[in-house]
């Protein structure tokens, strides 16, 4: 899920940048820098939300995922050192 997330979230990005960059246009033997298709705005908007989103949670869950892994060894070296002093065997 982490991985899946990231590359989404990377893909996600390159698209709103892409759609971003298509909203300007500049005209390279006048200088002139003009603003065109004012469509591309909620495209551009959306594209960059859905990335931040998914490199958000792709980060907050690996985050999780380290903490709730070590929660599980801690977890399982207390059973052990309760088994050893109460005498259990593992079987």
């Amino acid at each position: 899920m982490i991985l899946v997330c990231t590359l989404g979230g990377f893909c996600f990005l390159t698209l709103g940048i892409i759609n971003a960059l298509e909203f300007f246009s500049i005209g390279l033997s006048s200088g002139r820098f003009t603003l065109d298709n004012y469509f591309l705005i909620p495209a551009a908007l959306l594209t960059l939300g859905i990335a931040l989103v998914s490199l958000l949670s792709s980060y907050y869950f690996s985050k999780f995922s380290r903490t709730w892994d070590l929660r599980l060894l801690e977890t399982a070296r207390s059973e052990d050192i309760l088994k050893k002093s109460l005498g259990i065997d593992k079987e």
